[in-house]
Parts: C-alpha cells; structure tokens; sequence
C-alpha cells in the first residue's frame, strides 16, 4: 500500500480514544483515522494496534484500509479482506529512546503521517493524553506517560505541524 498517495493533499482527522471522543464534533475531512477499539462506520483508517479484540474492532470497520504503526504488531494481525500496511522502521523504539517510555498508537501514528508528509493537514481531536480512561476500558492506561506526549503534540502544534 502507498502511503503517500493515501495521505497525498488530504485533511485527516485523526480521533483519540479519550473517554468523551465520542462526543466530540468532527470536523469535515478527507480521511478519518480511528485507533484500536475506535472504530466506527465514519472510519474511513483503523490504525491497528490491537493484541486482543481484533475481530470485534474489525466487525465496526467499512473503510478503506488498516494500519499497524509497530512493526512488532505483525504477528498479532488478524489479516482481513481489507488494503493492509504495516510499518517496517520500527517506530516503536526510535520513540521510545526519544521519549523514554512506551509512545501510544496515536503517537506513532501522527508520527508516521508526518515522516509521509504527503497530507495537506492533521487535526486531533478525542486526545487528552491519558487524562481520562480511554471510552472503551474501565481505567485509565499506565503504559503511557501522559505529560510527555502532550508535549510532544503541543510541540508539533506550537510548530504548525497538526492542528
């Protein structure tokens, strides 16, 4: 799959997990990218980054196409009748020595859009950084250090890079 020419001149909205994303208003885009258990029928990318609930996750999933940001994932995708890309660099580690700890499917994502660099823009919404739980668990995430990532993104924002 091309990612270059997926991304190429769109706007993409990428939604988080955050408990109340859900509720958000979306704004118009070209391409909506939903993660893990995020999937819906305005889905158009599920950034796949699952072990467990793939084919529930799969069984809300209409779009166009899967991606799995850890190159690690590989062996724990369930290979649907869908376009699929699988990241080769893996990010994963490259992340983790920058950041010092384990980034979240968002981060490598955005991180991923970025190294493409074919999207005209990137707007995030549904991302409060580990704040709340994410919709579909009952606590709140402890793999992620929340404070470092909103850095991170506030950095990209700060430099015009997503919205």
């Amino acid at each position: 799959m091309d990612l270059a020419l997926l991304f190429k001149d769109k706007d993409i909205l990428v939604i988080g997990n955050s408990e109340h994303s859900r509720e958000e208003e979306r704004p118009e885009a070209d391409l909506v990218c939903n993660f893990n258990m995020g999937v819906d029928s305005r889905t158009d990318i599920w950034v796949h980054c699952l072990i467990n609930n793939q084919e529930e996750a799969y069984a809300n999933f209409n779009g166009q196409a899967i991606i799995v940001p850890n190159p690690r994932n590989r062996k724990y995708v369930v290979h649907f009748n869908k376009p699929t890309y699988i990241e080769e660099t893996d990010i994963l580690t490259k992340l983790k020595l920058e950041l010092g700890h384990k980034p979240s499917c968002g981060l490598m994502f955005v991180h991923l859009l970025l190294r493409v660099n074919t999207h005209k823009s990137i707007k995030l919404i549904g991302f409060d950084h580990f704040k709340t739980k994410t919709f579909y668990n009952e606590h709140k995430t402890k793999r992620h250090d929340h404070k470092t990532e909103k850095q991170y993104f506030d950095n990209l924002r700060q430099r015009g890079l997503i919205l």
